[in-house]
């Protein structure tokens, strides 16, 4: 059986904001591109002050966390997905092209003239 010393040790090497449990099973919601939403349940009773004052300790301590947001890219298949950005332009390009085309075409419908049928 693992003492509860050595499973501290081994927990602070993971925890990236501090040493705590909480923190590392929340550290994707914490630490990731997302919104939380953090509900401190408390107790005004005085039996549960001392666990009242650790659990809004904690709430404040995860309010003032500020990270930077990241792009999310992932490798699939030797490729980026940044892939799509461009591909998203190459389609905005040619549905430009095709606006400029049609346009073009309609004005050549337009100037041609009608033809007398019978």
């Amino acid at each position: 059986a693992k003492s509860k010393t050595s499973n501290t040790t081994a927990l602070s090497s993971f925890v990236p904001y501090r040493n705590s449990v909480l923190t590392y099973l929340l550290k994707d919601s914490l630490g990731g591109n997302s919104v939380t939403f953090m509900l401190a349940c408390i107790n005004p009773s005085v039996e549960s002050f001392e666990e009242t004052l650790s659990t809004l300790k904690y709430a404040d301590s995860a309010k003032r966390m500020v990270n930077a947001v990241v792009v999310n890219e992932s490798v699939k298949h030797g490729r980026r997905t940044g892939e799509v950005a461009k591909l998203r332009m190459e389609v905005d390009r040619l549905n430009r092209e095709k606006e400029e085309m049609l346009q073009i075409m309609t004005e050549v419908i337009e100037s041609t003239p009608a033809r007398g049928g019978g």
